[in-house]
Formats: structure tokens, sequence, C-alpha cells
């Protein structure tokens, strides 16, 4: 009974051992996925001689500034394209490079706005490699006002770089006027350092062998004195008037002052209904921008990966407290899986959080931070598909509509559902004895972009073109693959040769219906016969 019982073990462990190594054959059939790169970026203000700025250097409202953006990319081989988010302060129109230097082999800089795009090209073998670019800008004053000092925020992907900025601040200086005293009367007698006036002295006798009694003119003492008396009073009157203004003016400042600080006691607690949001951009799992008028070529797919980009600000003295809410909704085009949960960041300081639900709603609260900071802005990041079960033309528009305002209005093409690419079919113009075929050509159906297009379709023995038979039409291609007529094209858009058949289109990334007519002579000919 022993030995039966350790023969099953053994035979156990052979079968585990069997299936194990099976498995790690599967495993090595599967080929190692390449490492994937690492692009880092890093912003520096700098002069006109491209040195650094000092912390404690201050510039003008009005100043060029000049920013320079040193990269790199590490384990590259794919093609990529990476975008910087330049400072919202700067004059997007204003923002110029500094060289005319915008890429090499390696890299392609492109500017648009206030967003810089480095592409790289596809690599054989991974490689490094680093570079700079230097751009020049002017601040916009709508965008900076009065304010002392600003932070320059460089959105590089998913992370921000801040810059603070300090700006010279025109300081008036309050000069107190200087109170001149009244001159001395006329009248008055100025007695020198021995008591005497200059009268008494010219009129001292040279002996003084008898004093004289003098003679007092009352009339003109007591003008003196009523002289002097309404000299003090008006200097008494002038120091009494400069205490009342002081006092007055240090109860306005205390009165501004307990109004602030109700304001901020007072703050908005609540949903937030006027539009904060900025900006919003489309762009595939790759990065790439998807909009049919920038970039026709980019063309996705049901079920494809969208990155949703969101900018959003606070305008300043905006009064809103913490607790405060903003919601909006994505459009249905997007399928949400499940909840997302996030914080709301500006620079390196949280200023609340959100929520992105599965039915699209998007709520944003906000904390205390809102309530000291300025200028307070910050971007949303949401990593969504395109819904599976869309119907309807594969040209489209994307609106975000946000507190009763279009903010955003994006056009974009998707990919039909897979399908053959042309079709063909033919009707006869009888049943019996044909003597005419139409024929109807549907191809491109696929939404390629082809360079320089020619449609073939070879005439076959016996039949020839009908002259002036050819019709073009454009297809409205639905997203399941069927397809609807549209308008006719205007026949100087395409060129036709009869022999041998073909039709030339030039570039193309639409589908096109032709409509043509062949004449059978062998059945005409038969017809004569009989």
């Amino acid at each position: 009974m022993k030995n039966k019982a350790t023969a099953i073990v053994l035979i156990f462990v052979l079968l585990v051992q069997t299936f194990i190594a099976q498995l790690a054959g599967a495993v090595q059939v599967y080929a190692q996925e390449p490492e994937a790169s690492t692009f880092e970026a890093l912003a520096s203000l700098v002069d006109e001689n491209g040195e650094p700025l000092t912390e404690e250097a201050t510039l003008a409202a009005e100043d060029q500034v000049h920013v320079k953006i040193d990269w790199s990319l590490t384990g590259h081989t794919q093609q990529e394209t990476y975008h910087i988010k330049l400072p919202e302060q700067w004059q997007p129109d204003k923002i110029e490079w500094k060289d005319e230097l915008h890429g090499d082999e390696m890299v392609t800089y492109s500017l648009n706005g206030t967003e810089l795009t480095m592409s790289f090209p596809e690599q054989e073998e991974a490689v490094q490699a680093s570079g700079t670019v230097e751009l020049s800008a002017y601040f916009s004053q709508d965008a900076i006002g009065e304010a002392a000092e600003t932070d320059l925020v460089f959105l590089i992907g998913d992370t921000a770089q801040v810059i603070p900025v300090s700006f010279q601040v025109k300081e008036e200086l309050e000069q107190e006027p200087v109170q001149e005293e009244a001159p001395a009367s006329s009248e008055e007698e100025q007695v020198n350092e021995e008591g005497d006036t200059p009268e008494s002295k010219e009129q001292a006798p040279e002996t003084e062998k008898e004093e004289e009694t003098p003679v007092v003119d009352e009339e003109q003492v007591a003008a003196e004195e009523k002289q002097e008396d309404a000299r003090k009073e008006e200097q008494e009157e002038a120091s009494k008037e400069k205490e009342e203004n002081v006092e007055a003016n240090d109860q306005e400042a205390d009165t501004t002052e307990s109004a602030e600080a109700d304001v901020v006691s007072q703050a908005v607690v609540g949903e937030i209904e006027k539009n904060i949001i900025t900006g919003i951009v489309l762009r595939d799992g790759d990065g790439n921008l998807i909009n049919a008028d920038e970039n026709p070529g980019n063309k996705p797919a049901l079920g494809d990966d969208v990155q949703i980009e969101i900018t959003w600000e606070l305008p300043n003295g905006h009064g809103y407290g913490s607790g405060s809410t903003f919601t909006f909704s994505l459009p249905d085009i997007f399928h949400v899986y499940n909840d997302v949960n996030g914080e709301l960041t500006f620079g390196d300081t949280t200023v609340g959080s959100f929520t992105l639900k599965e039915d699209g709603t998007v709520v944003m609260t906000f904390n205390e931070q809102i309530e000291e900071l300025s200028n307070v802005h910050g971007l949303l990041n949401f990593r969504t598909i395109i819904r599976e079960d869309l119907v309807g033309d594969v040209d489209r528009e994307v609106v975000f509509d946000v507190k009763d305002e279009v903010v955003a209005n994006i056009p974009i093409s998707l990919q039909p559902k897979a399908g053959s690419a042309i079709d063909k079919r033919g009707q006869v113009n009888r049943a019996y004895n044909a003597t005419e075929i139409e024929w109807t050509v549907d191809f491109n159906k696929q939404l390629k972009s082809i360079n320089q297009a020619v449609l073939k379709d070879p005439i076959q023995q016996h039949q020839a073109l009908k002259k002036g038979s050819i019709e073009v039409y454009k297809l409205d291609v639905q997203l399941d693959g069927t397809v609807k007529q549209g308008e006719r094209v205007d026949p100087s858009a395409y060129t036709v040769t009869e022999d041998p058949f073909d039709i030339q289109f030039g570039d193309i990334s639409s589908a096109y219906r032709v409509v043509f007519y062949h004449r059978d002579y062998r059945r005409r000919r038969h017809e004569l016969c009989q």
C-alpha cells in the first residue's frame, strides 16, 4: 500500500513538472516589449545674453522676457510628440523664436499660440538626445494687472513647473507740505546777545551820566500784542486741522480694512455659476491632436483611447470660498467606465479635488487656498475612450457646453467599421439581350489618405465606354460601414482617360462613387442578325 502511494506521488510530480515546462516554453515565444522612452524638460528665465536671471531680479511689466528650455529624451525608438504649455500670462501672438533654428534631423519644433510642440521621428535603435530651445515673449497687461508678482506655469506633459516673477512697482512718495513760519513783524525789535536792540544801541548816548525815561506808545504796544495773538491763533488752527486730517485718514483706513475683512469672511460657498473653463483639447492615446481641421489625417476608430485636456482659471477677486463647487458634463461621445477622483493643483499647491462620474459629470470642489492665492488656474486631464455603440456619419463635431456656453466645438472624423475599401456592381438595361450596362464603383470607403489616387477599370472585349456617361459623387460613409450618395463632384476635379480607361483624382482622403455606362456591341450585332 505504501509503495502504491509513493508511485502516485511520483506520477503527480512528473505531471506538474511537465506542465510547468510547457508554460515556460509558451512564455518564451513572446517578444520583450521595448522600454518606454523618457522625456524631461526644464524651463528657466534668462537675459538677452542667455545668462540665468537671479531670484532677486525684477522685471518691468512691459519688458520682453526670455526663456530657455533644456530637454532630454532617453530610450527613443518610435515616432513621438511632446507638448509644453507656455505661461498664460504671455501674449500668444508675441511669442517668438530667439533664433531661426526650429529643428534638425532629431527633433522638429512648432509653435502654436502658447503651446510648444516637439516631434521626434522613428529611430531604428534606442537613442539618447538632448537640446535647448530659446523663446522670447511679452506679458499680457490684462493677465498681470497691477500685481507686484506672479507665477509663470510651464505644463510639461502632466507636470507643472512654476517660476515666480517679481515686477518693478512704481511707488509715489507722499511729501507733507512744510509750513513756513510767519516772518517776524517789521516793528518787532531784534535783541542782540547782550539784550540790547539795535535801535537802543544806536540811540545810546556817548555818556551815560544821566538816564532818560523811555517814552512808551501804548497804541503801538497794543497793536503788536494783537498781531502776535492772531499769529498764534493761526498756528493753533493749522495744527488742529492737521491732527483732524490724520485722524480722518486713520478712520478711513480702518474702515477699508474692516470692509476687506468682511468680504473675506463673507466668501461665497456653493455652486459657481459663471464659466471657469478656458480651453479644451482632444488627443489620441499617443498624444497626437484630434481635430479634423488642424490634423485631418488623425481619424480615431470606435473604442480608441482619448485624452481630454481641460484648462480652467478663477478670476481674481472671485469671492469664492472653501467648499465652492463647479459642475459640468462631458459630451456623450465618450465612455467613462468608472468614477475617477483626483486633486486640483495650482503649481505645487493643492487647491481642491475633482470627481469624474460614470455618467460623464465632473465636479470640482475648491478648498480655502483659493481665498488667499491670486491667478489660480490649472489643468484637468481625463483618459477615456470613444463609445463603440455610436451610429451615424463619421464626420461630426464634439461640442462642450458648460453653463449654457459653448466653450469648445471640435470637428473630428472617425474611422468606419472595417470592411471592403472598394465595391463594384453592374445593372443591365434589360433582362434579355442587354445592350448597355450601368456600372457603379464605390471606393476608398475606409477614408484613407491616398496620394495621386487613380481608379482603373479595364474595359472587356466587345464593350466600349459610353461617351459622356461618367458621373462622380461624394459618398457619406456611416460608422457601420454603409454609405449614402452625396453631392455630385465637379468634372474639373478629376481627369478621365478613355483608352485605357482610368480616372485620376489627385490626393484624396474621402470616399467617392463613380457611375458610368458600357455598350455591349456583341449583343447588338446579335440583334441585327436576327
